[in-house]
């Protein structure tokens, strides 16, 4: 019972289940005890899995530290504190080329589809929001959600772990201004990991041929999934 709790303690961090949909899920899970250094799965074995890759989750998560839109919020608001611009930190590839993310609901739902799906069980699925864009657009978009100017690609990469190496003291005092919730600075921003997903030498698509031709049809746009998030976490308290 306490492990099916976790389960759904996790779920619904991103969903909301009804009992009825949370038994139905369940359905689909086993519950196994690996020992210490015992390999989950052994070379050659089958592996009745379904296995999904997810690109760059936008979702409110106090604590994660892969998040990119709860990062990229945090430095936007340090920035319009500083009165300074919203500096494009990632390579020219990332700035000029085509890419796509994953919200956190779209990700959930697809995980929920293909736990209910005969046709997908053991199966491997690329899973997006199912829309492309540019960093060069994109960085517009949310400079203007937050009332900042923008600097783009110099030339050179600006990364944002040195953009924000030395913002603690600065985050506390947003804190404190506007009375918000986590003064922690990094339980929000993880410069580094943000950096490795814009700093790539290439530009990066993701094809949902297989998901679609098994009927999961669900899409959205990858800016409503920014606002979202970022009106969510004004509405926590946890950005200004």
């Amino acid at each position: 019972m306490e492990t099916e709790q976790l389960l759904r303690n996790q779920i619904e961090a991103i969903v909301k289940l009804t009992d009825e949909e949370f038994n139905f899920v369940l359905r689909y899970f086993e519950t196994k005890t690996y020992r210490k250094n015992q390999y989950v799965v052994q070379a050659g074995a089958v592996d009745p899995l379904d296995h999904f890759v997810a690109k760059g989750i936008i979702g409110k998560a106090v604590g994660n530290q892969m998040n990119m839109g709860t990062t990229l919020a945090v430095f936007a608001s340090i920035c319009k504190e500083k009165n300074q611009p919203f500096t494009w930190l990632g390579s020219k590839a990332q700035w000029e080329g085509i890419t796509d993310m994953t919200d956190a609901n779209v990700l959930a739902k697809h995980l929920i589809w293909a736990s209910t799906t005969e046709d997908a069980k053991n199966e491997a699925f690329n899973i997006t929001n199912g829309d492309i864009f540019r960093w060069k657009w994109m960085w517009k978009q949310i400079a203007d959600y937050f009332e900042l100017e923008i600097v783009g690609y110099t030339g050179e990469i600006q990364p944002l772990e040195k953009q924000m190496e030395h913002d603690e003291e600065v985050w506390r005092a947003i804190v404190s201004k506007y009375n918000l919730k986590e003064s922690n600075l990094s339980r929000l921003a993880l410069p580094w990991h943000t950096d490795l997903d814009l700093s790539r030498p290439v530009e990066i698509m993701t094809d949902m041929s297989k998901s679609r031709k098994l009927g999961f049809k669900i899409y959205k746009p990858t800016i409503d999934s920014f606002i979202e998030l970022f009106d969510e976490l004004r509405t926590e308290k946890l950005i200004s």
